[in-house]
């Protein structure tokens, strides 16, 4: 009798974790997606998200986002504004460059090394006692936990670079000394 019983609390708990609610979806409150959907602080980065149809994206997979919040887009001069003025395509390579294909918890960002983003390009990473940095700026709120990553929230937006250190010195008369140094050294192939 006691094995019957078992049985049908077991088929009846599994019935019940089946429940077919929008949680999983696109913007499912516990996806990365969802979190920045549901939160007013990420607003302006909502709104590049969807203007970009990146909510799917972000709402998959196992990522590490480095969101700026509303204050972060003022302190980089950046508007809801001036999102809508933006194409897609120039906000997906923007917020590609905020995010990483793997997990990486803020004790596992490197003290000092490059992380390559979605976008292809490199953010420069470091961690001291004083915290976690990308490109020179902090991570304000570490280690936002999501079903599918890791959030952490950052001072200000990152702007990936347009040219190569190599294209800009070339590109720059007044880098004539430099550029003959770099070549002398064999060293364009690594500014490149």
């Amino acid at each position: 009798m006691s094995w019957l019983l078992l049985a049908t609390v077991t088929v009846m708990v599994g019935f019940s974790s089946c429940d077919n609610n929008d949680d999983d979806g696109p913007t499912g409150p516990d996806n990365i997606a969802g979190i920045v959907a549901n939160n007013p602080s990420f607003s302006i980065l909502n709104a590049a998200i969807v203007k970009a149809g990146l909510g799917s994206a972000l709402s998959g997979g196992s990522l590490t986002v480095f969101a700026p919040d509303n204050a972060a887009f003022e302190a980089s001069n950046i508007t809801a504004a001036t999102i809508s003025t933006l194409s897609a395509g120039r906000l997906d390579t923007i917020l590609k460059y905020h995010v990483l294909g793997t997990i990486a918890s803020s004790s596992a960002v490197p003290v000092s090394d490059t992380l390559k983003t979605l976008f292809g390009r490199n953010l420069f990473a470091s961690r001291n006692t004083n915290g976690v940095f990308l490109n020179g700026f902090k991570v304000k709120t570490p280690d936002v936990a999501a079903s599918n990553g890791v959030i952490h929230v950052i001072e200000r937006v990152l702007i990936p670079p347009t040219a190569s250190i190599a294209e800009i010195v070339s590109s720059d008369t007044s880098f004539s000394i430099l550029l003959e140094a770099v070549k002398v050294a064999g060293l364009v192939g690594a500014v490149s």
